[in-house]
């Protein structure tokens, strides 16, 4: 009789652990997403300026830059009208948006410049927003 009433006891005791890890296997688990209304595009400032730079045509841009790479005589007629162009599409975008709009232009048309011709187009690129008259003088190119 003391062995039934050990081997009873037994199984109540492991019948008790096994409902307890069965209950706390069934645990829910909630997660709370916060949204911020203050900002309709999840992405940020960043995303919208690309939206905004993409939609521009930022050609004239592009071609500035590259005379830089031909070694075009500097301050020449067409040089100062690509420039024009250029200043003109940039002030297009928004003022927090321009850099990145130069950036853009200089990533098209990056992977046409030798490694010697990079600090040449560098301070070509460089000096865009001074010489546009942009609102930020210092753009810093990836």
């Amino acid at each position: 009789m003391a062995k039934l009433i050990a081997t009873v006891a037994l199984i109540s005791i492991l019948l008790i652990i096994m409902i307890a890890n069965a209950s706390s296997a069934r645990r829910t688990i909630i997660t709370t997403v916060e949204i911020d209304e203050t900002n309709p595009n999840p992405t940020g400032t960043e995303g919208q300026c690309r939206e905004e730079v993409e939609k521009q045509d930022l050609n004239s841009c592009v071609q500035y830059m590259r005379q830089s790479i031909s070694g075009e005589s500097e301050g020449g007629g067409e040089e100062k009208q690509q420039l024009h162009q250029c200043c003109s599409r940039v002030k297009q975008v928004r003022d927090e948006c321009q850099c990145q709009a130069i950036e853009s232009a200089y990533q098209e048309m990056s992977g046409e410049v030798m490694r010697h011709q990079y600090p040449r187009v560098i301070r070509r690129v460089r000096s865009i927003p001074l010489s546009c008259e942009l609102s930020e003088v210092e753009c810093r190119i990836r």
